[in-house]
């Protein structure tokens, strides 16, 4: 073993452009994911209650700082959610629908955090349909 190899740092590989694209990609994702949830809040900092994070988190978001997991999963089933409803309410009140109790269930908000997306479209289509607002 060559000791100059051991102690030469090491460089830091580049991504290369497909690393870049994707990045990119993924960070348009998230983009419109946050675009198509923040159209139901009056603020990021509104937005930010539903995960709940601090709303600088939001900010970092847009800037192209990735969310873990949980916050990535919760952005993109909250769009679907708030896309979902603006086909039966306004934008103005799909906040408050999301926050809202459903006669002691849990809210839908809650149900999202859970991971139950699933359950959220299934009340969205009740509401929909007029069986459920």
């Amino acid at each position: 073993m060559n000791s100059s190899a051991s102690t030469t740092p090491k460089r830091r590989r580049r991504a290369s452009g497909l690393d870049r694209v994707i990045q990119d990609k993924d960070h348009l994702v998230r983009v419109g994911y946050y675009t198509v949830a923040r159209q139901a809040f009056p603020s990021d900092a509104a937005l930010a209650a539903a995960f709940p994070v601090h709303r600088s988190r939001i900010t970092n978001w847009k800037r192209g700082e990735a969310p873990d997991e949980y916050n990535a999963t919760l952005l993109r089933d909250l769009a679907v959610a708030v896309d979902e409803l603006k086909k039966v309410y306004d934008p103005e009140v799909i906040a408050d629908w999301l926050f809202a109790d459903r006669l002691g269930g849990p809210r839908p908000i809650d149900l999202l955090r859970e991971g139950k997306l699933a359950e959220v479209l299934q009340l969205i289509n009740a509401a929909s349909s007029g069986a459920y607002s």
